[in-house]
Formats: C-alpha cells, sequence, structure tokens
C-alpha cells in the first residue's frame, strides 16, 4: 500500500486577487507562508520517505517549507504543474467571464485546448503518469506531492470517476490536505480537504482569550 498526500500550494498574491495563475507565478503571502508552516508540522508527524513538487515557485515555496520539517529535499517534477491557462494568465475570473465568455463556456471540455495553452486531457495524461510512477516506485511508502487547485481537482476526479464537465461538489482549500491510497492495483480517495491544521493556532487563540 502506498499513501500519496497531494497539497495545494499556500496562498498566493493572485489567489487573493482571483487571478488566474497557470504556468505564471505569483509569490506566497505571508498567510501562505503560515498555512505552508502549520501543514509542515502536520506532514512531519507523518514521517513521509520523498517530497515532490511543481517546479512553480508558488508550490516550489510551500514544499521547501514542508521538506525542511520533514528533514528532506523537495524533488521538482514538471507533471505537477498547474494546467497552462494560456491567454486567459493573470486575469480575474470576472474579467474571462466578460470578456472571453467563448473560452470560458468550452473551459471544462476535456479535449478543448485553451489557446496558448493546454486541454484537460493533456493535463490529466501527466498526472496519471505521475501516479503511475509514484505507484511504481514508492510501495508501501507516505510520498507527498505539492501541487495546484486545477491539478488536484483534474486527479481527484479522475480518481472517483467524476466527469470533467461537472459541477465540483468539493473545496480546494491552500495547503488542504487530501490522501490517495494505492492498494491492490487502484488508486482510492481516503482524505479530502482536510485544514484541521489550519484551524489550529485559531482555536489556541480562542481558549487563550
Amino acid at each position: 500500500m502506498t499513501e500519496l498526500y497531494i497539497l495545494r500550494h499556500g496562498e498566493t498574491q493572485w489567489n487573493t486577487q482571483q487571478r488566474f495563475q497557470g504556468q505564471a507565478d505569483s509569490p506566497l503571502t505571508s498567510e501562505g507562508e503560515r498555512q505552508a508552516r502549520l501543514l509542515a508540522e502536520r506532514i512531519a508527524a507523518l514521517s513521509p520517505s520523498a517530497v515532490y513538487t511543481s517546479d512553480l515557485g508558488r508550490a516550489f515555496s510551500t514544499a521547501r517549507i514542508i521538506a525542511d520539517e520533514c528533514g528532506l529535499r523537495p524533488e521538482s517534477d514538471i507533471r505537477l504543474r498547474e494546467r497552462n491557462v494560456g491567454i486567459l494568465t493573470g486575469l480575474t475570473f470576472d474579467h474571462i467571464r466578460d470578456g472571453h465568455a467563448d473560452i470560458w463556456e468550452r473551459y471544462f471540455e476535456v479535449d478543448y485546448i485553451i489557446p496558448e495553452g493546454e486541454s484537460l486531457n493533456q493535463l490529466l495524461d501527466r498526472g496519471r503518469s505521475f501516479l503511475r510512477d509514484i505507484a511504481a516506485k514508492h510501495t508501501h511508502e507516505r510520498i507527498i506531492a505539492v501541487s495546484h487547485g486545477a491539478f488536484i481537482s483534474t486527479m481527484l476526479r479522475h480518481v472517483l470517476h467524476i466527469p470533467h464537465n461537472a459541477p465540483r461538489s468539493f473545496a480546494l482549500y491552500n495547503c488542504a490536505l487530501n490522501m490517495l491510497e494505492y492498494a491492490q492495483g487502484a488508486w482510492r480517495l481516503r482524505v479530502l480537504g482536510d485544514t484541521s491544521h489550519l484551524d489550529r493556532e485559531s482555536r489556541m487563540l480562542d481558549e487563550v482569550q
């Protein structure tokens, strides 16, 4: 059995502005760094064998905080990158809906390639390749992968057999914990969107005040 903890990066400046980041980058905010530190403490208690990460700065910065806490080095893997959203990069959600309605209408079609970007099927192909390698290389280990919202959503839909154009019924919070388990030739979802580690400081303050 293999456990893969797949984590979204900490909050970024563009997250707070509701901008599509794609494969461009935006630095972590102070809140994003705090989220990463709290997540790192929780992950360290699991004693993982390896920390993989997208090479994009926001994910790598998050992974480095986690890896340092675990006494490991983050290993970059471009397959964990966010979906390339092409000409939508840097635009706000409102701008995309108003100014690129034709693209937004087809955004969740699995074969639709965003101009200068990629399709969901292309994203899924690299995600499945990553899962195959983890299952083959890390039997009976706990592995960390730091990635991005669209990537994680696509992989969870794949494991849960949810159509990619169906409304998403789960949240993908920054630094939330999701865990996939590989056993008997199949991946299964065991933990979804756990943010209890992010609430710990708030609970402690409530107890003191």
